[in-house]
């Protein structure tokens, strides 16, 4: 596998060693395909680390952004034997870091063309300014399992429930459509957002939530960082919090970098 290749989709190699991978995402609002991370396999734990590499804004309607694609880096994955990383110091990440930034500034200069002024949603899909409302409708990623089979949209059966707009997109809010499909909306969880376990292999999609009609209107952009942790590879006596800081702390230091959408 490349590891400098930077893309909107990238598939996990398939190797017995590594037992978890360290990928950089960033999601611009205007792309109804998201993201693709492919090659997941069954059991394999999705956590979002809202620790570091997590900002962003989007606007959901009366905007514009170029047309550019998403971007997904492996930032770095942990091997079983002698528990060695792919790149085991910030030199060696040196040529992915700047294979990354060159892609993740692209986005961020489109994302800044125009003013993101309207119907404006953090990741969470809360309105920074405003209200301070969490929208029902639009804005925040949802994370689309393998079970989803692709991006999942905003219609009467996928959106939250109406007690999210004042406490967020808990799961409770979830709708039995999502949920059924192993798959959820992120929300405020320290250290990490975990969506779960996947039951099938297969892609996951990372996307902004909206209508599958209406991202042309939309601008601005996400970036995360995902941890994916194969418990089938996992060393016994490490806890899945123990491969979380493992992977959380690696390298690169220098971070997924700033949008500097926040609101």
């Amino acid at each position: 596998m490349d590891g400098l290749t930077i893309g909107s989709s990238l598939s996990l190699p398939d190797d017995a060693g590594i037992y978890a991978f360290k990928l950089w995402v960033v999601v611009p609002a205007n792309q109804p395909t998201g993201v693709l991370i492919d090659a997941l396999q069954t059991n394999d734990q999705v956590i979002v680390n809202q620790t570091k590499n997590f900002n962003g804004l989007a606007a959901f309607t009366k905007s514009k952004m170029p047309d550019i694609a998403g971007i997904v880096g492996m930032a770095n994955y942990v091997r079983n034997r002698g528990n060695s990383l792919l790149y085991p110091d910030q030199t060696a990440a040196t040529p992915f870091v700047n294979a990354w930034s060159q892609a993740f500034d692209a986005i961020k200069q489109a994302a800044k063309q125009n003013k993101i002024e309207h119907k404006r949603r953090n990741v969470f899909g809360k309105d920074p300014g405003g209200d301070k409302k969490y929208a029902l409708d639009e804005g925040g990623v949802i994370l689309c399992m393998p079970e989803a089979a692709g991006p999942i949209y905003s219609n009467k059966d996928t959106r939250p429930a109406s007690g999210s707009k004042d406490n967020g997109r808990l799961p409770k809010y979830w709708p039995e459509r999502v949920k059924q499909l192993n798959s959820g909306f992120l929300y405020k969880s320290l250290p990490g957002f975990i969506v779960g376990g996947a039951t099938r292999p297969g892609g996951l999609v990372v996307v902004a939530f909206d209508e599958g009609n209406a991202f042309n209107d939309n601008n601005g952009a996400y970036a995360m960082e995902v941890i994916i942790i194969r418990s089938s590879n996992s060393p016994a006596g490490m806890t899945q919090s123990d491969i979380f800081d493992r992977m959380s702390n690696a390298p690169p230091l220098s971070g997924i970098g700033d949008l500097g959408l926040n609101g």
